[in-house]
């Protein structure tokens, strides 16, 4: 009799079975046997991200999920950094204008005091 998997997770794409009537002798890979039954064993629900928990595949991509957050906060940081930069800029451009007006309006009542 072969007792079907209804819980395995959704990556897996063919239905798992596991025969009761054969022997365990007559497999013929018992290295490939054994991972497949303890994957399906360590198998849990799925989380909240519908990922299986506790699977190598789950921690792949928990790790490649990881490994995107760090990349996507290191280039928020920069822009922010940039941002910042330009704020600088703006703030010692716009003092300089105005010094530049102020020098100007000074050399004009300059004049106008030597006209007098």
């Amino acid at each position: 009799m072969t007792e079907f998997v209804f819980h395995a997770p959704k990556w897996r794409t063919s239905l798992v079975s596991r025969s009761q009537s054969q022997p365990a002798a007559a497999v013929t890979n018992h290295v490939t046997s054994l991972v497949e039954d303890a994957d399906i064993e360590n198998a849990s629900p799925p989380a909240a991200t519908g990922r299986p928990i506790g699977t190598k595949q789950a921690k792949k991509l928990a790790a490649a999920d990881r490994d995107q957050a760090i990349i996507v906060a290191e280039k928020l940081k920069a822009k922010h950094e940039s941002i910042a930069a330009l704020h600088e800029k703006n703030r010692l451009l716009a003092e300089y204008n105005e010094n530049k007006v102020l020098s100007l309006r000074l050399a004009d009542l300059d004049d106008d005091a030597q006209a007098i």
